[in-house]
């Protein structure tokens, strides 16, 4: 490679980098995602109606599932690139996962983060430890998924997998509302 070519290219990378650093689209994608940024292991709480309280004014996809269960592991890529694409609109989706209570698949609640790792959840995830920190969010099937809007009241209720653009018409129906 001739001087002219590193040149070139070098030039060309610190302008992407710059573009990249003072774009405010980049900006609020990078600090949204920042500060959803989930832990390494699920968080136990104790109620996810308390829980979703500091969500106020988001958008909320919240996906109660389990690791063992088939058509819950096939929504969360969906689910991965629904967060990146929409966090920066004011969506927050948040996973129960409810192993700690059904440990049908024998893993429990200590297969629940790596199975995270493993399939690069982006988002945050809460176990619960009994079936009243579900409160107003009952559990019909695997999985179940609630959509609820930016005043915090539920606006669908999906029981079984769903196709990704279901949630995703969904979604930006609720993130233009007021």
């Amino acid at each position: 490679m001739n001087t002219i070519h590193f040149k070139l290219l070098v030039t060309l990378g610190v302008s992407a980098l710059l573009w990249q650093t003072a774009n405010p689209a980049v900006e609020a994608k990078q600090d949204c995602v920042a500060k959803l940024s989930p832990d390494s292991e699920p968080k136990v709480i104790a109620s996810i109606g308390k829980g979703l309280e500091q969500y106020k004014g988001k958008v909320v996809l919240l996906d109660l599932w389990a690791t063992w269960c088939p058509p819950c592991r096939i929504e969360i890529p969906g689910f991965v690139k629904l967060q990146d694409k929409y966090c920066d609109k004011g969506l927050v989706i948040v996973g129960i996962a409810l192993d700690s209570i059904d440990p049908r698949g024998g893993g429990g609640a200590a297969a629940v983060g790596p199975f995270m790792k493993k399939a690069g959840i982006n988002y945050p995830v809460w176990m619960v430890e009994d079936l009243h920190a579900l409160e107003q969010y009952p559990v019909d099937a695997y999985p179940t998924t609630y959509l609820i809007g930016r005043d915090g009241k539920i606006k669908k209720r999906y029981v079984g997998a769903q196709p990704d653009e279901v949630f995703e018409t969904d979604i930006t129906a609720a993130l233009q509302e007021s």
